[in-house]
Formats: C-alpha cells, sequence, structure tokens
C-alpha cells in the first residue's frame, strides 16, 4: 500500500494528524428535537442494514452447508488436498 501511496504522492495525507472535532459556539447548539429525529433514523438505518445482511449471511452459509455435504473427493486428487477443501468449509461455518 504504501508503494502505490508514494507513488501517486498521496502519502503525505497519510501523516497528517487529523484535527479535534469543531466545537459549536454557545448559542448554536443543535436543538434536542433534530438530535433525537436523527437518532431515530440512525437505529432505522441500522435495522434495516442489519436485516439485508443477515439474510445474504444466511444464503452463504446454507451454500457452504450445500457444498459440504456435496463435497466428494475428486479422482486422481490427494487427501490432503481434498481435507484441505473441507477445512475450508468448516472454517467458513463457524
Amino acid at each position: 500500500l504504501r508503494l502505490v501511496l508514494s507513488i501517486e504522492d498521496k502519502k503525505n495525507y497519510l501523516e497528517h494528524h487529523i484535527p479535534a472535532a469543531p466545537v459549536a459556539p454557545p448559542g448554536h447548539q443543535v436543538p434536542l428535537v433534530a438530535l433525537a429525529a436523527h437518532a431515530a433514523w440512525v437505529k432505522g438505518q441500522k435495522e434495516e442494514l442489519k436485516a439485508m445482511y443477515s439474510k445474504q449471511a444466511e444464503q452463504e452459509l446454507l451454500q457452504t452447508v450445500r457444498e459440504f455435504h456435496t463435497s466428494k473427493q475428486e479422482e486422481g486428487h490427494s487427501v490432503s488436498s481434498h481435507v484441505l477443501k473441507m477445512k475450508g468449509y468448516i472454517e467458513n461455518l463457524e
């Protein structure tokens, strides 16, 4: 990664310190109603994303289980390669 960044003259951006977050001056505070509405929106988005990605994870898990159960050692291939393949399936299930 450093090679690419240094070649493209981007490395110096990584070496700068991140400035402190700005603090709103008195009188310019965000209203509590707006903060509550934003928090509710963020919570809703989080739940929606969780539901969307949990379906995908379930499908991937089901596919891995199917591949594990239908896997057979191919003729002419070594036992060790088959064991490694099966171990990979088991690691994906964990």
